[in-house]
């Protein structure tokens, strides 16, 4: 009862929307919480094997889960050395979007989870930070390939997922080596928008912490205030952050095969 397949990232990239999409799949198995953050030191890898297994409800051809911080160093170091210690034999999906409207989606995220108070232009200034090093992509793919082959990582493009979701589960499905014909009306689903963020009122913000409050929220979502304002980034930023990124956006090209046309970088 181990995953075979492991989504590794990258965060705010429709990777809540890949773990439903696959769990939709009559061979599949997908993890009953999303986030297991098994392979986290700091988190739950301390609670064991036994632990992990008990995440899967279900025996199934493919068995997998979905955990953001698997792509998130330095922050989180080590994970790939602990993940090829348990499962080997893993296949991994990445899935990426332009990397600074990603940036951009992590500050509305974390603005709505009251865990960001500076203005989006302020905590860029330093190039040294997590908005930077999740935005890149390579740089956290590299990490793997130290214990797994290039053809265990599938790389996945947001724009393709949300916009033509149909073709692209045929390819992962394909990947997985499991039934491609499969489709489902509810990949019309686009799940965990940043869009659809609030910033938190004052009840939200003090309840946030308390277990249980992701319930609670949906029963009362007045507990949250206002919408949030995707921000504006200047044309100097924008283009200080595409000289930064170029490079490892130019080696994620060469890895994946992907144009990424869409992209700003």
């Amino acid at each position: 009862m181990l995953p075979n397949l492991v989504i590794i990232g990258a965060m705010k990239c429709g990777t809540t929307s890949l773990h439903e999409y696959l769990a939709l799949h009559p061979q599949v198995c997908m993890s009953r919480i999303k986030e297991t953050e098994f392979f986290i030191e700091k988190h739950n890898w301390p609670k064991g094997i036994d632990w992990y297994q008990s995440l899967f409800t279900k025996q199934a051809k493919i068995m997998g889960e979905s955990s953001t911080s698997y792509s998130k160093y330095p922050i989180f170091d080590g994970v790939p050395k602990r993940m090829h210690s348990v499962i080997p034999e893993a296949n991994l999906i990445y899935v990426v979007r332009d990397p600074i409207q990603r940036i951009i989606s992590q500050y509305v995220h974390r603005v709505a989870h009251a865990n960001e108070q500076r203005a989006l232009e302020e905590l860029l200034m330093n190039p040294e930070n997590d908005y930077i090093y999740y935005s890149k992509y390579y740089m956290q793919i590299e990490k793997y390939l130290d214990y797994y082959p290039k053809p265990k990582i599938l790389v996945l493009d947001f724009d393709e997922l949300i916009g033509n979701t149909q073709q692209t589960m045929r390819r992962v499905f394909e990947y997985l080596k499991i039934d491609s014909n499969f489709v489902s009306d509810q990949y019309s689903v686009v799940f965990n928008q940043s869009s659809k963020k609030k910033r938190p009122g004052w009840l939200g913000s003090r309840l946030r912490h308390v277990r249980g409050f992701s319930r609670v929220y949906k029963m009362m979502p007045w507990i949250f205030g206002s919408s949030i304002d995707r921000p504006i980034m200047s044309e100097p930023l924008r283009q200080e952050l595409t000289d930064l990124l170029k490079q490892d956006v130019n080696r994620l090209r060469s890895f994946s095969g992907c144009s990424f046309s869409k992209w700003c970088v």
